[in-house]
């Protein structure tokens, strides 16, 4: 049977999600929804800041290989200038094999691509504030329910450190928690099940270089790099053997009642290089529930639907409806 706790902070009950909501998020000027635990550039609450901007990306042919390009990415944003006094946010490069580079960048027609955005920028610390906040905020709404009981201070999101500096972007929100799995038993059972469940990558994303790794700041205090990822290649014959895979992040975190937490979503064709990557649909939700249908089918392990307040209220991240699965043992 599942185990059942008590609990108090950390974890609300589908119908009042709404309620937690409207408590933790803003409308911004523009009229979409300002994400959880975000301020203004002048804000003097320790929130990270709600970025207006624009995303710069370089390609640059690999001088170390001739099938692979490197890309340069940077947010600008006036927003960022007045919080930190530098408008640039530098990501880490990441190098692509040339199937994911734009065909004019391969035709050497262009090299530069622009798009108006928004980020979430911040630096740890405000990052980890905002996410002690949301945690906060949702708390003051629930009352003592019986659920699954997960540690309040469990990472709410992973990020994309700043090249330069120790801010942080903020990516999408993690949806995953094992109480008793690490990252290495999590990866061994996934890909070492039977022909048709196993979970494993395409002919292209297997190669280690192409993994991009991100961060989450542990709640003891630092950051840690993606300790294991998985992926389930999905064929699809308009995308060649770059094709469309499930991809799991995961985390071994020191947490009560989690082993490692994860991240699921869903790649697109070319991981969305070659259009803008801000309006791609990651299907974060329908991972999550295709990870809890392959771990349903394990003995001894129970699953339950749970929220830690992380409900994505940027677009960006549309297809997270703010609930976990957390998985625990019989």
């Amino acid at each position: 049977m599942t185990k059942r706790r008590k609990f108090l902070k950390g974890i609300a009950s589908t119908s009042l999600l709404g309620a937690v909501q409207s408590a933790t998020a803003d409308r911004s000027s523009d009229s979409t929804v300002q994400p959880l635990g975000t301020g203004g550039p002048g804000n003097d609450e320790q929130l990270p800041v709600y970025a207006d901007g624009r995303l710069v990306s370089h390609y640059r042919p690999d001088p170390s290989h001739e099938d692979r390009y490197i890309l340069e990415r940077k947010f600008e944003s006036v927003d960022l200038a007045e919080r930190y006094g530098d408008p640039i946010f530098r990501y880490m490069d990441q190098v692509l094999s040339k199937e994911r580079v734009p065909e004019a960048v391969r035709e050497r027609r262009k090299t530069t691509y622009t798009f108006q955005t928004k980020k979430v920028i911040g630096t740890e610390a405000e990052n980890r504030h905002a996410e002690e906040r949301i945690r906060e905020q949702q708390s003051e709404e629930i009352e003592l329910q019986d659920q699954a009981e997960i540690d309040g201070n469990v990472p709410l999101y992973h990020y994309d450190p700043d090249a330069d500096s120790d801010q942080q972007s903020r990516s999408s929100p993690l949806n995953l928690a094992w109480e008793a799995e690490d990252s290495q038993s999590i990866k061994q059972n996934m890909e070492n099940a039977s022909v048709g469940r196993a979970w494993l990558p395409g002919p292209v994303t297997m190669l280690p270089w192409m993994r991009v790794p991100k961060t989450v700041n542990l709640p003891n205090g630092g950051t840690k790099e993606t300790d294991k990822h998985i992926m389930k290649w999905i064929s699809d014959i308009f995308c060649d053997a770059e094709t469309k895979q499930w991809h799991i992040r995961l985390y071994d975190v020191p947490a009560d009642g989690i082993t490692a937490v994860g991240q699921s979503h869903q790649d697109p064709c070319t991981h969305g290089h070659l259009r803008d990557n801000e309006n791609i649909n990651w299907k974060i939700d329908a991972a999550r529930d295709k990870v809890s249908d392959f771990w349903s089918q394990e003995s001894g392990i129970n699953s339950e639907t749970i929220s830690v307040g992380n409900t994505a209220t940027s677009e960006r991240f549309g297809s997270h409806n703010g609930n976990w699965k957390y998985f625990d043992d019989d």
